[in-house]
């Protein structure tokens, strides 16, 4: 039963907190990512093994921001 005297404009606004996620990004995509640029890093460092640490710095950056995007918006 709804109550007349009260309006109710769900449509109109977006409450606190809501998010509206238009993609999914699940532990398999962070897995299937991961071992995509791990296997390309790996071929760079086979390639020019003077930059392996510059190499090894931007792999884990990369895997601390698959790490960021799967807690923020795989996880629900």
């Amino acid at each position: 039963m709804q109550d007349l005297h009260k309006p109710n404009y769900l449509d109109a606004k977006m409450e606190l907190g809501t998010q509206v996620q238009f993609f999914s990004f699940t532990l398999n995509d962070v897995c299937l990512y991961n071992v995509f640029i791990g296997s390309l890093m790996a071929l760079i460092i086979f390639l020019m093994p003077n930059y392996y640490k510059e190499l090894f710095c931007f792999y884990m950056g990369v895997f601390a921001m698959l790490i960021f995007f799967y807690i923020k918006f795989g996880t629900n």
